[in-house]
């Protein structure tokens, strides 16, 4: 358990590969999106 919290700490105080995750999840969001509202028109049909 304290492994995980000095593992996060470590992440949070290297912004920059926080700034990398955000990003990364971001476009993973609207990749998802894109994916629903593409089932969504072919449902839709």
């Amino acid at each position: 358990m304290s492994r995980l919290l000095f593992w996060i700490l470590e992440i949070k105080t290297n912004s920059q590969l926080l700034n990398y995750v955000n990003c990364y999840l971001h476009l993973l969001k609207r990749l998802l999106a894109r994916t629903n509202l593409y089932h969504a028109y072919l449902q839709a049909r």
